[in-house]
């Protein structure tokens, strides 16, 4: 299965309304984020893994192949920041923090 990350944007009041999946639970709304489907909306079901039902719906067209691969392409950009910055953080905890406050906003500085 494709990772594909969690969303909150609700557009339209049918995008509103619950949706049970196939086993009874509610299922859960998602934004995709792979190459292919980049920016396509979806319900699946609420259940992980092997406990799935499986339960899969999409909830609008599929987007320009130039829109989905941009969003795709943000996704992945976004989860190398996040690395570098975990990264760096990790560093700075091996370096026993930042107790100078010089350091410190040399830091802020370039991370901003």
């Amino acid at each position: 299965m494709k990772k594909m990350s969690a969303s909150s944007l609700i557009s339209s009041p049918e995008e509103l309304q619950s949706r049970p999946c196939k086993c009874g639970f509610l299922a859960r709304y998602y934004t995709a984020t792979t190459l292919e489907n980049g920016g396509h909306r979806f319900y699946r079901c609420g259940r992980v893994g092997s406990n799935s039902c499986g339960y899969l719906n999409w909830i609008h067209d599929k987007l320009p192949r130039h829109v989905s691969t941009m969003i795709h392409n943000q996704k992945v950009e976004l989860d190398s920041i996040w690395k570098e910055k975990n990264h760096l953080k990790k560093i700075v905890e091996d370096m026993g923090g930042i107790g100078d406050s010089y350091l410190k906003d040399m830091i802020v500085d370039e991370m901003s």
